[in-house]
């Protein structure tokens, strides 16, 4: 189930993470490689091209390069970046093998990154910091999004934290974007940088986590919404860019999803957060780099989330309350649920699949821009504490569209009580939702809302076996 996908240095790994996947590729990328701003936006390239990332030294394409690319049989390379960064022996070296050469560069970073982008293309683009006097910063977000934006052929433009190039807005443009989601929180990209990518026309979203590690977690959540699999996740370091740069194209070649992992797994944090929570999918889990990269104590701190995660939770206690309503099982149709929609075409229905039976009420299917709801029928609630237990299986877009449980003593305001967003935690299956609140002696309604913003949909909600106690 685990395994250590390493060579001795950065070059040699990036070798190891391309026979992972390619038996054979009639083109390769190349990239500086102890330096990253070049070949930060191109995941998405690469994959688009079904080529590995390899890295080679600036002066003269690395023996070890040469004999990996002889292995795959590759006739054509790509450089990312100009001569500087990848010198005219580097192109000679490959002319000697046999090998056809396009460069892809410009005079920085930004606009390397515009010209890979006019080689993507999607009105949808994201953006990340790109540049950082501290090396430390400038590409952890760019690597944890690079996956998912070469899974959606998304380019990735970059900016620093308090400007926005002019090769990025020249980008913006020849694209003709209208989307952008800006991974990283202020401190990785200003308000001020923000304000003007939203004066360039563009609608936003943002994915931003406390930390590199949090923010990474939170797009591993999203590339499994958007149809990568968490069945194989790949780990890298979030201390230093080479082994996440390399695997990109190649996690996203296997539909996989990239986690950055800190010096220490510590529960409580998102890294273990993400394992713990995902873990009961895990097939195949890979350590990209060598113990100095991820080291053994980090290794064993990972499969201890993940075991955390395979050990089932205890059954919730039995419900030790007066039943007010239900259980409602929807098996002979919605006892009595009503939906209403801002969409006609969407609205809660009673069908298959349900949690211990086969029926559940459940919106299968939504567009964006639209809220439906499910109601109860009215019951007698004689005030104080509520006790409502169901199951549910839920997949929207993971922070911006939303399954919310609310209350009512009149069937038309309705108060709030949770909210859920993203893949439930045993998604495809159904997981039990129990939650409290206090409401008024008199008529109570609960209502169950899914309501979506103006972008990506995913599958829905189904809800299922609806108790209230008192």
């Amino acid at each position: 189930m685990y395994e250590r996908v390493a060579g001795d240095d950065r070059i040699l790994t990036a070798i190891e993470v391309s026979k992972e996947h390619h038996d054979r590729s009639d083109t390769v990328v190349l990239a500086r490689h102890d330096i990253y701003p070049d070949a930060l936006a191109g995941a998405p390239l690469a994959y688009q091209r079904n080529a590995p990332l390899l890295l080679t030294t600036s002066g003269a394409l690395h023996p070890d390069t040469a004999t990996e690319i002889r292995r795959l049989g590759a006739d054509r390379a790509i450089l990312l970046g100009e001569t500087a960064a990848l010198s005219a022996r580097v192109e000679a070296d490959l002319a000697a093998l046999g090998v056809d050469t396009t460069r892809i560069g410009g005079p920085d970073r930004f606009d390397t990154a515009r010209r890979i982008a006019q080689e993507v293309s999607d009105e949808h683009v994201y953006i990340v910091e790109g540049a950082d006097p501290d090396p430390s910063r400038g590409w952890p977000d760019a690597l944890s999004v690079a996956p998912l934006a070469a899974h959606q052929q998304r380019p990735i433009l970059l900016v620093t934290t308090e400007v926005l190039p002019e090769a990025t807005k020249r980008a913006i443009d020849e694209l003709d974007a209208t989307e952008a989601t800006i991974v990283g929180g202020p401190v990785a990209i200003s308000e001020e940088v923000r304000a003007q990518v939203e004066e360039q026309g563009l609608i936003l979203k943002e994915v931003a986590g406390e930390d590199r590690y949090d923010t990474s977690a939170q797009v591993a959540t999203i590339a499994k919404a958007a149809g990568m699999s968490e069945d194989e996740p790949w780990l890298a370091t979030g201390t230093n860019f080479p082994d996440a740069l390399t695997a990109g194209p190649t996690v996203a070649a296997h539909g996989g999803v990239l986690l950055l992992v800190p010096p220490h797994v510590h529960e409580g944090g998102p890294t273990y957060g993400w394992l713990d929570t995902n873990a009961i999918r895990f097939t195949h889990v890979r350590f990209v780099g060598g113990p100095v990269a991820i080291s053994e104590h980090v290794v064993e701190e990972v499969k201890a989330a993940v075991q955390d995660g395979v050990t089932p939770d205890p059954p919730p206690p039995p419900l030790d309350g007066e039943t007010l309503a239900g259980p409602f099982t929807f098996e002979t149709g919605s006892e009595g649920w009503t939906s209403d929609s801002t969409d006609p075409v969407v609205e809660w229905r009673v069908g298959p699949p349900g949690h211990d039976s086969g029926q559940s009420f459940n919106v299968p299917t939504y567009n964006n821009e639209m809220s439906t709801t499910l109601t109860s029928p009215e019951f007698a609630h004689p005030g104080g504490r509520v006790l409502l237990d169901w199951w549910q299986r839920v997949n929207t877009e993971e922070g911006w569209d939303y399954l919310t449980v609310g209350w009512s003593s009149d069937g038309e305001k309705f108060q709030t009580v949770e909210g859920y967003s993203g893949p439930n935690p045993d998604y495809p299956g159904f997981t039990n939702q129990r939650i409290e609140f206090v409401a008024p002696e008199g008529p109570l309604y609960i209502r169950f809302t899914l309501s979506s913003d103006a972008l990506v949909t995913s599958e829905g909600a189904y809800i299922d076996d609806v108790i209230i106690q008192h």
